[in-house]
């Protein structure tokens, strides 16, 4: 009875998804890079090996998909996972997107300024030294054979394409504070049936993200990366993106502050102007969609806002110490510095289902 009930769950789970505009919606969020026959096949193979997907919201299905398809990331072999949780609130299975250690690797490397990233744990009859002074003291030799011990810690190595390397570490107890914080574990520890979560299931690949996310804020990760980590942490404490099936009514009804009156003092106008073009230049909303939409999801708006900065003037600080470039090399470089913003944009702001699909448009998926 129950195989059967399995096979009907991913009957229909693959009829939803093969629908011709839902499958359109998650072709056209993929990059160039990606089949989108190889990503449907990895998607269907990952429900098949957790049923308890099949059971999920449709829509918190097609958001965890929309995230992988986004970074370019298939749940396979630890790239990704699409991991079914109990929303107690709304006593429904939600899916929900997490990348795994190895995905966050693969997004490390798209960035212009990182060669190659690894990481690894460290145990107690092993011989290591750390010394982040001089990295290229320190060393770390595993044992194969016999007992390793208990874990003592992890970490990741950074190396940058101008030939520098910089390590860091964690100790165990580190790392747990930051599992104690995901509420899956915390299901697990209340709930022994709970226990099918990333923390349980694979602990030592948790413990390596856990080292490699801890590491990447200060490093000139991707966007990609950032965005990821950002999908990862959300998840981690419960917040998993959502697609809004509000009616129009009850979002008249709902009492809101404007875009503009919720933009802090102090930000750069021009800035401001200019990116909300740059989105609305590559997106089909208009600049007063945008902010409309951006009003209701005002902090992650901001939050894209901010790493777009950053990526200007870490482009413009670059282009200073240059000084055989010329001003329209500069121009140039800034404009390409806006290409990974849209990804943010899409992304980021993706977590409330606003930028990356118009709200319509999802809509029309489920009726």
């Amino acid at each position: 009875m129950e195989t059967a009930l399995t096979t009907k769950n991913a009957d229909n789970f693959k009829s939803f998804l093969e629908r011709p505009n839902i499958k359109s919606m998650i072709a056209k969020t993929l990059p160039k890079f990606l089949n989108p026959e190889n990503f449907f096949r990895s998607i269907f193979l990952s429900a098949h090996k957790n049923p308890k997907i099949y059971e999920c919201s449709p829509e918190s299905i097609i958001a965890s998909i929309l995230q992988c398809a986004e970074l370019g990331l298939m749940p396979v072999l630890g790239r990704a996972y699409l991991i079914p949780y109990w929303n107690g609130k709304k006593k429904r299975n939600e899916c929900q997107f997490q990348p795994g250690y190895q995905g966050l690797m693969d997004l490390a490397r798209r960035s212009k300024e990182i060669k190659d990233i690894s990481a690894h744990i460290i145990y107690t009859n092993d011989r290591y030294k750390i010394d982040y002074m001089n990295p290229e003291k320190s060393y770390h030799e595993p044992r194969f054979n016999g007992d390793k011990g208990e874990p003592v810690g992890a970490y990741a190595l950074w190396f940058k394409k101008d030939g520098s390397k910089t390590i860091a570490f964690m100790t165990m107890d580190e790392i747990y504070k930051r599992r104690e914080k995901s509420v899956s574990w915390q299901a697990g520890q209340k709930d022994s049936s709970k226990q099918d979560s990333p923390w349980y299931q694979w602990p030592d690949e948790q413990t390596k993200k856990t080292v490699i996310k801890n590491s990447s804020k200060m490093q000139p990760c991707s966007i990609d990366m950032q965005i990821a980590i950002e999908y990862d942490n959300n998840a981690e404490t419960g917040e998993a993106p959502m697609i809004n099936f509000d009616t129009p009514e009850t979002e008249k009804a709902k009492k809101r502050l404007t875009f503009e009156e919720q933009i802090p003092d102090g930000i750069d106008q021009a800035l401001l102007n200019d990116y909300l073009q740059l989105c609305a230049e590559n997106t089909d909303m208009t600049i007063e969609s945008i902010k409309e939409s951006a009003a209701a999801n005002i902090n992650y708006f901001l939050k894209a806002l901010e790493i777009y900065k950053k990526k200007i003037d870490r482009e413009k600080r670059g282009n200073k110490k240059t000084k055989s470039r010329k001003k329209t090399d500069t121009e140039e470089e800034i404009k390409d510095a806006s290409t990974p913003a849209l990804t943010l944009t899409a992304s980021l702001l993706s977590q409330k289902m606003i930028f990356a699909l118009n709200l319509g448009q999802i809509k029309k998926c489920f009726l």
